[in-house]
C-alpha cells in the first residue's frame, strides 16, 4: 500500500511549517555573510534571533571591510536600535528580545573584532560599539539593561588601559549622577566593581572612591545596599592600607542603615570585607558582628551567623574573646532562638576553619557544640560533620580523637548515604590520625564497601588504596589490600577497574618496605598475569593497564624479569583494544626505564605498522 503506514509503525503526522520558517529554510543555501545581513534587516524576530547567534562567523567569512560597512552597520540599525537616537528609523520596531539577544552577542564579537589583528576593526569597537553600549545601558527595557551592563563590562574588560579614561570613565561618571534614575547608579556601581582591575589605581582612588563616598549616602536604599554589595574587586585594587582608609568607613557606616535590607548586603559582604582587610585591622569587624547578630531583622541576624565562623577562621586569635566564641556555640545549641535551623548547618560548616585558627587548646569549649550537632537531627548538618571528621582529628590529635571523634565516625558508617560518603572519602585521611591498635577494627569495614553493586562505594575506597595500604603495612594488611586491589581491578564497574589498575603503582610502592617484602610482591604479580590469560580481552587488557602504572615505580630488573614476558605477548593479541593499551605501555616503559631489549624493540616495531591505526598512532607516539 502506498502512502500508508508499515505493519508495526505509527503514522507520523507531518508539521506544516510557517511562513517564517519556510524563509529561513530557503536561505540556508545562501552564503552566511549575505543571509545574515538580509535576516538582520527582516521584519520577523525569528529571522534576527537566528542571525545574532552567528555575527562572529558572518565578520569572519565577510572579512574586514565588508563587516566595517555593511554589517556594522546594519547590527545598529536592526538589532541595537536605541530610541535615544532620534535619527534611527527603525528604534519602535526593535522587539525587546532580539535586542537582549543582541547586546549579549556584542561582549563575544567586540571582543573578537579587538583580536582580530585589524586596526579600523578594533577601533570601531571604540568609536561604535562602546557608544551604543553606553546608550543602551539606559534603555527602557530592564532586560536590555542588564546585559548591557554585563557586556559593557565584558568590552571595558578588554580595552588597553589608555582607552578607559576618554571613551569609558565618563559614561560611569554620567551613570553615577544620574539623579532621576537610581538604577542608573546603581548599575554604575556594578561596572565599577566588574572592571575595576582594568582601570589604573589613580582613577580608583580619584573617581571611584568618590562615587561609592556618594552612593553610599544615596536617598535611595536600593542604590546603598548595591553599594554594600560591590565592595570587593575595588579592596584588591587598593590593598589592605587602602582598604582601612577608604572602603571600611563605607562599609562601617552601612552596616548600620536603617534600612534591613542594606544592613543584610553588609552581613552577606562580612567575609570578603575580612578578606581584604590587613590583620591588625580585623578586629574592627568584631563588633559589627556583635551588632548584626542582634539586629532586629531576622534575616540580617541569619545572614551574619552564616558568616560568622568564616570570619572567626580568619582573625587572630587574640582578637576572638569569649562572648564572640558564645555566639558562634550559640548556633548549635540555640538555633530556635536564633530564629533558623539552617544557622546549625553553618555551625557545622565552618567548625574546621574555626578550630584550625584557635587550635587544640579550645577544643574543650567546642567539643559541647561537635557533640549536639555531631547527633542533629537534619542530615545535611550530620553530612556536612562527615565530610570534615578527617580535617578535625588532625587538630585535636590521635588520643582525643579516639575518645571523642571515633564513636561518631562509627556511627556515621551506618548513617544514610548521603552521611556515609562523607566518612568513606575520607577514611585513609581520618585512620592516619588512629592509633594502629585502633584502626585494626575498621579492615572488614573497608572490605565490605568492596562488596555489593554500589560502585561509587568503591570508587571512593579505590582513590585511597594506595593510603591505605600505607596504613595497614604490616604483612597481613599488605595481603589484606592486594587482595582488595586485586578484586577491585575485577569489578563489574569500569569505572572502577579503571581506577583500581592505575592505583597498583601506589599499593605496590607502599609495600617496598624492604628487601625482604619481594616475595610477596611476587606473588600479587602472578595474581595479575592470571588476568594476562583470561579468555575476555577486557580482563586481558587490565593486566597492560596494571603494568602501566608500575612503570618507574617498581625496580628495573624485577620489572623485566617478572612483568614484561607476559606484557609482550600481548603484543600479539587478536583484539586491538588490548594492543592499544600494550602500544601505550611499552612506549613509556622505552621512554622512561629506557629499555632497549631487543624483544620490546621489536614488539613496538610490530605495533607501529599494526593493521589498525589507532595502533599505530599509539605506538608511535613519542613520550
Amino acid at each position: 500500500m502506498s502512502g500508508g503506514s508499515s505493519a508495526g509503525e505509527f503514522p507520523v503526522a507531518s508539521k506544516e511549517l510557517s511562513p517564517e520558517e519556510l524563509e529561513l529554510a530557503k536561505d540556508d543555501s545562501m552564503p552566511l555573510f549575505e543571509k545574515t545581513i538580509k535576516h538582520l534587516q527582516s521584519p520577523a524576530s525569528s529571522h534576527k534571533l537566528s542571525a545574532v547567534r552567528e555575527l562572529c562567523e558572518a565578520a569572519v567569512a565577510g572579512g574586514s571591510r565588508k563587516t566595517l560597512k555593511e554589517l556594522l552597520p546594519v547590527i545598529l540599525s536592526g538589532v541595537l536600535c536605541t530610541a535615544s537616537n532620534p535619527n534611527d528609523s527603525t528604534a519602535t520596531t526593535c522587539d525587546v528580545a532580539v535586542k537582549q539577544a543582541a547586546v549579549e552577542q556584542m561582549s563575544d564579537f567586540s571582543i573578537y573584532l579587538l583580536k582580530s589583528g585589524v586596526q579600523p576593526l578594533a577601533d570601531s569597537v571604540v568609536d561604535v560599539i562602546v557608544p551604543r553600549m553606553a546608550l543602551l545601558l539606559t534603555d527602557e527595557s530592564p532586560q536590555v539593561r542588564e546585559a548591557c551592563t554585563k557586556t559593557f563590562s565584558d568590552i571595558v574588560n578588554h580595552l588597553h588601559q589608555e582607552l578607559l579614561r576618554f571613551h569609558v570613565l565618563p559614561v560611569i561618571l554620567k551613570l553615577s549622577s544620574k539623579a532621576d534614575d537610581e538604577t542608573s547608579r546603581a548599575q554604575s556601581l556594578q561596572i565599577i566593581d566588574n572592571t575595576v582591575i582594568a582601570f589604573p589605581k589613580e582613577i580608583c582612588l580619584h573617581s571611584f572612591i568618590p562615587i561609592l563616598q556618594s552612593l553610599s549616602e544615596d536617598p535611595s536604599y536600593r542604590v546603598r545596599k548595591t553599594v554594600a554589595m560591590h565592595l570587593g574587586n575595588i579592596s584588591i585594587v587598593l590593598g589592605p592600607v587602602g582598604v582601612v582608609s577608604t572602603i571600611a568607613p563605607i562599609y562601617l557606616k552601612l552596616a548600620k542603615d536603617p534600612v534591613w535590607c542594606v544592613r543584610k548586603s553588609c552581613a552577606d559582604s562580612l567575609t570578603v570585607t575580612c578578606n581584604h582587610l590587613p590583620l591588625q585591622s580585623k578586629s574592627m569587624l568584631c563588633e559589627v558582628l556583635r551588632f548584626l547578630t542582634a539586629d532586629s531583622s531576622r534575616w540580617v541576624k541569619i545572614s551574619a551567623y552564616q558568616h560568622l565562623g568564616e570570619v572567626l577562621a580568619l582573625l587572630p586569635p587574640a582578637q576572638i574573646s569569649d562572648d564572640l566564641i558564645e555566639l558562634y556555640t550559640r548556633m548549635a545549641t540555640d538555633s530556635l532562638k536564633i530564629g533558623d535551623s539552617d544557622v546549625r548547618l553553618f555551625c557545622a560548616y565552618s567548625l574546621p576553619g574555626v578550630l584550625t585558627n584557635l587550635g587544640k587548646g579550645k577544643w574543650s569549649v567546642f567539643k559541647p557544640t561537635f557533640d549536639v550537632l555531631s547527633q542533629d537531627l537534619q542530615w545535611k548538618v550530620r553530612k556536612s560533620l562527615a565530610h570534615s571528621l578527617h580535617e578535625i582529628a588532625k587538630i585535636i590529635g590521635c588520643e582525643l580523637t579516639v575518645s571523642d571523634l571515633l564513636p561518631v565516625f562509627s556511627q556515621y558508617l551506618k548513617d544514610l548515604d548521603s552521611v556515609k560518603v562523607g566518612v568513606i572519602k575520607n577514611i585513609s585521611n581520618f585512620l592516619f590520625s588512629v592509633p594502629p591498635q585502633e584502626r585494626a577494627q575498621f579492615t572488614d569495614v573497608i572490605k565490605e564497601m568492596c562488596v555489593g553493586d554500589n560502585w561509587r562505594m568503591k570508587r571512593l575506597i579505590v582513590k585511597q588504596i594506595g593510603d591505605i595500604a600505607r596504613l595497614y603495612n604490616t604483612p597481613e594488611g599488605v595481603l589484606m589490600v592486594q587482595t582488595l586491589l586485586l578484586q577491585l581491578i575485577n569489578d563489574r564497574a569500569a569505572v572502577v577497574r579503571v581506577k583500581a589498575c592505575k592505583m597498583v603503582g601506589p599499593v605496590v610502592a607502599s609495600c617496598m618496605i624492604n628487601d625482604d617484602s619481594y616475595p610477596v610482591r611476587k606473588g600479587f604479580y602472578a595474581k595479575l598475569i592470571e588476568f594476562a590469560q583470561d579468555n575476555c580481552f577486557r580482563i586481558r587488557q587490565l593486566y597492560a593497564m596494571s603494568c602501566h602504572s608500575m612503570i618507574g615505580v617498581i625496580p628495573d630488573d624485577e620489572f623485566t624479569t617478572d612483568l614484561l614476558p607476559t606484557l609482550l605477548r600481548l603484543h600479539t593479541d587478536p583484539v586491538v583494544n588490548v594492543r592499544v593499551i600494550v602500544a601505550s605501555t611499552l612506549v613509556q616503559l622505552k621512554a622512561i626505564a629506557g629499555k632497549t631489549e631487543i624483544s620490546l624493540d621489536r614488539a613496538l616495531l610490530k605495533l607501529r605498522k599494526d593493521a589498525d591505526k589507532d595502533v599505530q598512532f599509539v605506538a608511535n607516539v613519542k613520550s
